[in-house]
């Protein structure tokens, strides 16, 4: 584990190099800057060995990786590694990163196959990487990815189905198509302007790409709190924007942006004037992407109403950032539970998951190994 250490005291530690490798996909350098800060909590090797030990414990814990070992039940079993992992990466900077320390972390050779948009932090990943843990490569062929034993791959459902398709025998950890919104319940405890900016951070991190990225906010409280927060929100966005230098996008979608906004001037009351904006919606939470850099802001009365008020399809549903007074946060976080949601978290903490988070409410390693009874 120290070496894996070195390697992120390298990724820090070189980070301008590190920032250049993703600039050079195709993203803007605050935006970066900004969002591996918020990774840096997620990549704590330490957490991330501590999750492995949780996660084994109920299978003979991390002796049975080398030995027959009995488990809480009485059953001899050992956990066996796989040859290989192959890692198929997003193109959103970092987002396979984990499951690449997680197997360095159980001594398994791995390979990744990186996005179009993403083979220059691949690259500086693999030129960094420690000599004395298990071997990183990058992949030249498609032949070598589909050899492997196991596969690990995020991003659209798509995706996630034609690797399925292509690797039969192999065991495919597929992370497809997840929505993230956020829910404020208004109360004295409550400060809009700061949520606002906080939900902000999470909304236009990455562009709206992940699936940590906010797309939505129910609100519980009155129209006229509703308006405030809305404005808050709209100017939230533009600072947001500014701050982050999220306006790099295409020709189709900024099309799309305009022919978005003129419809939404006519059907619903926005705010910002900047590429994105706040829009009010008089109706359930869809999870689709209005537009770029745009927020949904739906009304709900009470916590009754949440579960019609947001109508994605459970298994598509990933975080919620909540902000509520303490004395009701339990019960809107465990309504949110029975939505579906996996991770339910404080607004702006959407894009920093913790290390070892339970990636789509799922063991992150268990499922890579053979578990072998005797």
């Amino acid at each position: 584990m120290n070496d894996l250490r070195q390697f992120i005291d390298r990724l820090f530690g070189e980070f301008d190099r590190t920032v250049e490798a993703v600039v050079a996909d195709g993203w803007p350098e605050p935006m970066v800057r900004a969002g591996f800060e918020l990774h840096r909590q997620t990549w704590d090797v330490d957490a991330l060995e501590a999750a492995i030990r949780a996660e084994l414990a109920g299978f003979g814990g991390v002796a049975a990786l080398d030995d027959f070992v009995e488990d809480a039940a009485g059953r001899r079993l050992k956990l066996e590694r796989p040859a290989n992992i192959v890692h198929i990466w997003p193109a959103l900077p970092g987002a396979g990163l984990t499951p690449v320390l997680f197997g360095a972390s159980l001594g398994v050779p791995q390979g990744i196959r990186p996005s179009s948009r993403g083979r220059h932090f691949a690259e500086h990943v693999a030129s960094i990487w420690p000599d004395d843990v298990a071997p990183l490569r990058l992949l030249v062929s498609d032949d070598e990815w589909r050899a492997a034993e196991v596969v690990v791959v995020s991003g659209s459902d798509q995706t996630v189905a034609e690797v399925r398709r292509q690797v039969r025998g192999a065991r495919v950890i597929g992370y497809g198509h997840r929505v993230s919104f956020a829910v404020v319940v208004d109360g004295s405890e409550v400060e809009l302007g700061e949520t606002a900016a906080a939900v902000a951070t999470d909304a236009l991190m990455w562009n709206q790409t992940g699936c940590f990225s906010a797309r939505g906010v129910m609100f519980c409280g009155s129209e006229e709190r509703l308006e405030v927060f809305g404005e808050l929100l709209g100017d939230a966005i533009t600072a947001e924007e500014k701050r982050l230098g999220a306006g790099g996008f295409g020709a189709g979608e900024l099309a799309a942006r305009v022919q978005a906004r003129g419809v939404a001037e006519f059907t619903s009351e926005i705010w910002g004037d900047s590429i994105g904006w706040a829009q009010r919606v008089d109706g359930p939470f869809n999870g689709e992407r209005v537009a770029a850099n745009v927020v949904t802001l739906h009304r709900v009365e009470s916590l009754a109403e949440l579960p019609q008020a947001v109508v994605v399809p459970r298994g598509q549903l990933q975080g919620a950032a909540l902000a509520a007074p303490a004395t009701v946060r339990d019960e809107w976080a465990e309504a949110l539970a029975q939505l579906g949601v996996t991770r339910i978290c404080r607004p702006g903490e959407l894009q920093a998951p913790p290390a070892g988070w339970l990636h789509d409410g799922q063991p992150n390693v268990l499922g890579w190994l053979r578990i072998v009874t005797c």
